[in-house]
């Protein structure tokens, strides 16, 4: 994709790290119940901290009405055994059904 495609439609990458999101948004001052809420992160079944939903993917930003950003759907590069898409669950701002 050229970077006027990239920008223009304002897609983005989520590198293959299991908590690399979740770490940043958390040393900003989120908490890990918030990154649940938000469908960016997951409750890890092995403990009491948070697995990043989105790795290794190019991420396409889902906008409301008002032009701002309430989800996410995403592509997985390469060919991966896991699901080719992803899309952010249902949360307070999302609503899959609209």
């Amino acid at each position: 994709m050229s970077l006027q495609t990239i920008k223009k439609f304002k897609l983005g990458y989520a590198p293959e790290n299991w908590e690399g999101l979740s770490k940043y948004l958390v040393s900003k001052g989120f908490t890990q119940k918030e990154l649940v809420e938000a469908g960016l992160a997951a409750k890890s079944p092995r403990g009491s901290g948070v697995y990043d939903l989105f790795r290794g993917r190019v991420m396409f930003p889902v906008f409301d009405m008002q032009n701002r950003v309430v989800g996410f759907s995403a592509r997985v590069l390469g060919t991966e055994k896991v699901a080719k898409y992803i899309n952010t669950p249902q949360t307070p701002i999302y609503n899959k059904s609209f």
